[in-house]
């Protein structure tokens, strides 16, 4: 197929080659993949580089990259190899174009590039696909790789969600691309200056100085690129389902929030401190609490998953499923024998068919955890429906999720239900998400600000 690039991908492609370090802040769908791909195309046959290293989340870097490159007529002479497994320092050391490598296989390839001088490097340009996964700069990874970051002439980054975690998420990012010239050297310099401990009491909590949105925004906005997408899909609806605990199981709940234990009809609860007692606060809202480090669990109450067929019966078409906890994949399945489990992992050739039936409306509901099909997966052929069993604290696994299925080539508009149990960890989550998309979403806006003043 012929790869006939819209006006913006154009645009974004530019963007791109006028910078030796650049961010696409794009739209899922919009295709930032291709996007790179044209780039580095250019950048291939001009000669001004000699060959590309694709970071990507592991299903992307073996199945979603091979299959971009194979689907234009432009690229498909590009020679690709995926670092990986047993033979990956012979895989590193074959004739390719584009080397692929997962964000896990980092330390690794630090360590062999560190041993060798830069020209003697089978590449020269980096291509962050989903820049988030770098954004910690306490991580080994980062560290390993910000001692040889310098050693590439072109830095690329991709991603939708740049701050899903808030503007604090931009350092470790950013440094990636430009080695600290817009916001600082290091990651103390950078919390120094836009960043404060709110209160004595919470020493690892910082909140943003005033005006630091702003100051931060525009010492990064002439290499970071923001686009929406607004191609042919028909946009999204959130629709809350307002659940109530039972009460046998709010007394257990408040039992549990109270005295961080609690006893259920057959086992013991205990939550060793804050974290563990959120974790327990939400499986007893979803509905099943475990209750040993075995995995083995106990069900509390069936209200999510009487919701769950009030809406299965409402909506016409295939349901998309995500859940958080093992035991409400177990829970469906048991509710639902036809329904599939799409799991984590290798590209398998299981997962490969699972996606094909899915985008060929063969199976009634899929479900999945929202970091099994969070990036690289087209799901937008195969339904229309999500519900959220229980929301992910992350909103870049919920934004990316929602978007597997709300992208460019969905028909119908996609209708997202949640089901949030009321007072509980439930709304919690809920708000938490919507918050840090507001503050998300401001600083893409002023991104989008800049980039219609620049052209």
């Amino acid at each position: 197929m012929n790869y006939a690039p819209h006006d913006y991908q154009t645009t974004a492609e530019q963007f791109v080659l006028d910078r030796p370090e650049s961010a696409l802040f794009l739209d899922c769908g919009l295709g930032k993949s291709a996007i790179t791909l044209s780039v580095l195309r250019q950048l291939l046959t001009s000669g001004e580089s000699k060959g590309a290293l694709v970071v990507a989340p592991l299903r992307v870097a073996r199945l979603t990259w091979p299959l971009e490159i194979d689907k234009w007529d432009q690229f498909m002479w590009m020679k690709t190899v995926f670092i990986h497994g047993k033979y990956k320092l012979a895989k590193l050391n074959s004739v390719a174009d584009i080397y692929l490598i997962n964000y896990e296989g980092l330390i690794w390839l630090a360590e062999v590039l560190a041993s060798v001088k830069p020209s003697q490097w089978p590449f020269d340009t980096i291509v962050w696909d989903e820049l988030t996964k770098i954004k910690a700069p306490s991580t080994r990874r980062f560290k390993d790789m910000k001692k040889i970051i310098g050693g590439f002439k072109r830095r690329i980054g991709l991603t939708a969600t740049p701050t899903a975690n808030g503007y604090q998420d931009l350092y470790g990012q950013l440094y990636m691309l430009d080695k600290g010239e817009r916001l600082g050297r290091t990651h103390t310099a950078f919390k120094g200056r836009f960043m404060y401990k709110p209160n004595a009491w919470e020493p690892y909590r910082l909140e943003l100085k005033p005006h630091a949105e702003k100051q931060i925004t525009e010492l990064v906005q002439d290499v970071c690129l923001r686009m929406e997408n607004t191609l042919e899909n028909q946009g999204s609806e959130v629709i809350d389902i307002d659940l109530v605990l039972p009460p046998s199981t709010r007394s257990k709940y408040q039992k549990l929030q109270e005295d961080l234990f609690v006893q259920l009809k057959e086992n013991e609860v205990e939550a060793i401190n804050a974290a563990a007692l959120c974790g327990k606060c939400l499986q007893m809202a979803s509905g099943a609490v475990y209750h040993d480090d075995e995995g083995s669990w106990e069900e509390v109450h069936d209200t999510k998953l009487k919701a769950l067929q009030k809406v299965v019966t409402q909506v016409d078409g295939p349901v998309l499923i995500a859940y958080s906890f093992k035991h409400e994949a177990e829970r469906l399945l048991k509710c639902y024998p036809d329904a599939v489990v799409l799991k984590s992992g290798l590209a398998s050739t299981r997962e490969q068919e699972i996606l094909k039936q899915w985008n060929a409306g063969k199976i009634p509901m899929l479900i999945t955890h929202p970091a099994s099909a969070g990036h690289g997966l087209n799901l937008q052929f195969g339904g229309s429906t999500i519900v959220w069993f229980t929301i992910n604290w992350s909103l870049e696994l919920y934004y990316q999720f929602n978007r597997r299925i709300d992208r460019q080539g969905q028909k119908e508009k996609v209708k997202i239900y949640r089901l949030i149990m009321q007072d509980t960890v439930d709304e919690v989550v809920a708000t938490a998400v919507e918050d840090k998309d507001r503050s998300q979403k401001s600083f893409l806006k002023t991104l989008i600000k800049y980039r219609d003043e620049l052209l």
